[in-house]
């Protein structure tokens, strides 16, 4: 009981003063200290929100990615790493075997290729393995047939994955009969071959 009336006896701007000493210490012993916490804690809120805001804007942009990868798909097909000059060939060839006996009626087919060099490092180092580089097959088709014919047999050569690009088409029209087209088509397809083989 000493201390209360030692402090009853204290003059009335004492008893202020170690009003204002307990008020301090209760403020920088626990409100100080939950102040520093909550600037803590809110400092992480904002960075984990402006890091899910970004997840978000990821996700999004994933999700359209992916929208317009599955379009590209649905439009032009699979990707197809180049596989090698040989077999490159012989699927086209197969592809103009194929469109011959089931249109019996294309007259004049011609066939030509060439190996052109394909000088691309970014696209080597994704789809080459080493010893190896990238080539471009160019091959000339010459016909003559129906427009229907024409217009269906370019369909098959687009949509096939042994060519990558048709690269040009002319289209005249044939000799005496005017219901004959007379077409040349230039296609493109690309493959490896051992590197320097210039065959």
């Amino acid at each position: 009981m000493g201390l209360i009336n030692f402090f009853q006896s204290l003059p009335r701007a004492a008893k202020w003063g170690v009003y204002a000493v307990i008020g301090l210490t209760a403020y920088f012993g626990a409100v100080e200290p939950a102040l520093g916490l909550t600037l803590k804690y809110n400092g992480q809120a904002d960075a984990i929100e402006s890091r899910l805001a970004v997840l978000e804007r990821q996700l999004s942009e994933r999700e359209s990615n992916l929208t317009d990868l599955s379009r590209g798909i649905q439009n032009h097909g699979r990707a197809v790493a180049p596989d090698t000059v040989q077999n490159r060939g012989v699927a086209v060839r197969t592809l103009l075997r194929d469109l011959i006996a089931e249109f019996g009626n294309l007259d004049s087919w011609v066939f030509e290729s060439t190996v052109l060099g394909f000088n691309s490092p970014d696209i080597e180092r994704e789809f080459v393995r080493p010893g190896e580089e990238l080539v471009r097959l160019v091959y000339t088709f010459n016909f003559e047939a129906s427009p229907e014919d024409v217009a269906e047999v370019i369909t098959r050569i687009e949509a096939s994955q042994a060519v990558q690009a048709i690269t040009s088409v002319r289209i005249r029209l044939g000799g005496q009969d005017q219901r004959i087209l007379s077409v040349q088509l230039i296609m493109e397809s690309w493959a490896t071959q051992a590197r320097g083989d210039t065959r």
